[in-house]
């Protein structure tokens, strides 16, 4: 299989088509998220199969984004902190691991 460059693709005419049957719930899970996005339905399909990310994100994602990452930062500063001065239990030091773990995984979801 060759590979494929996704960008210039995206510029030739769209002229064939497919179709794909979906159940009711897929069907409201897709038209939600498109419209969440501000994008077509088939933007969203396209992109999944191309796994192509968005050319934008909604002002909200773009936002929690940030606060995420702001949040992220200031744990690494408590855990470096921390490892140097070795005053923290090590309960600590693990809830802030699984903390910093959890807020990459909901990063994560973010840029779905």
């Amino acid at each position: 299989m060759r590979k494929v460059d996704a960008k210039k693709e995206a510029k030739k005419i769209r002229d064939k088509r497919i179709t794909v049957r979906l159940s009711d719930f897929e069907f409201e899970l897709l038209r939600q998220k498109a419209e969440a996005e501000g994008t077509p339905m088939s933007d969203l399909v396209r992109r999944a199969i191309l796994r192509v990310k968005p050319k934008h994100l909604p002002e909200e994602c773009r936002r929690l984004r940030g606060e995420l990452g702001k949040i992220g930062g200031l744990l690494n500063q408590i855990a470096r902190r921390a490892n140097q001065r070795r005053e923290v239990d090590l309960l600590v030091l693990e809830s802030l691991r699984r903390i910093e773990a959890m807020l990459e995984a909901v990063a994560g979801e973010v840029l779905k």
